[in-house]
């Protein structure tokens, strides 16, 4: 099995690169357009933002798009980095790692006869991702009843 890589070093190295560029891999990004999300082709995305959420979350980022402000945190192991560099490689030997490690722990856990561990939750487009174009006075996605601006934009 695997080893379960350690993602505090990339954190840290990433915070210190920052900004950086990268993309979402085809999965995410079909994922994202069957929701509802337009995207367009290879969209470049900037992160502006890494944290690393120890063995079970891994490092996420903070990536924003190009054409509007709004922000999103996704998981490493949804991006890719076509950029060549040192940041870069280490980022992916990490990536690379995280996702072994993962689908090693999916087997582990199907032997058991535990099912899979991540599954996908089909959620309405005004639920997944709303934050990409949520206007500061809209409705507040976490469905508080309060706007944006007044709630979750804080």
């Amino acid at each position: 099995m695997p080893q379960m890589p350690y993602g505090g070093d990339v954190a840290v190295e990433m915070l210190l690169a920052l900004p950086l560029y990268c993309q979402f891999d085809e999965q995410t990004r079909q994922t994202l357009v069957q929701q509802g999300v337009p995207l367009s082709g290879e969209m470049c995305l900037k992160i502006i933002g890494v944290s690393d959420l120890g063995d079970v979350g891994g490092v996420s980022c903070v990536v924003r798009r190009p054409d509007n402000d709004a922000t999103l945190v996704v998981s490493i192991t949804n991006l890719m980095f076509p950029e060549k560099g040192e940041i870069y490689d280490m980022i992916n030997h990490y990536r690379k790692a995280r996702i072994e490690w993962l689908k090693a722990e999916e087997d582990r856990d199907r032997a058991l006869g535990l099912g899979d561990r991540i599954k996908v939750v089909n959620t309405s487009r005004e639920n997944l991702f709303t934050s990409l174009e949520m206007p500061m006075n809209g409705p507040c996605p976490c469905q508080s009843g309060l706007n944006y601006d007044e709630c979750c934009g804080k």
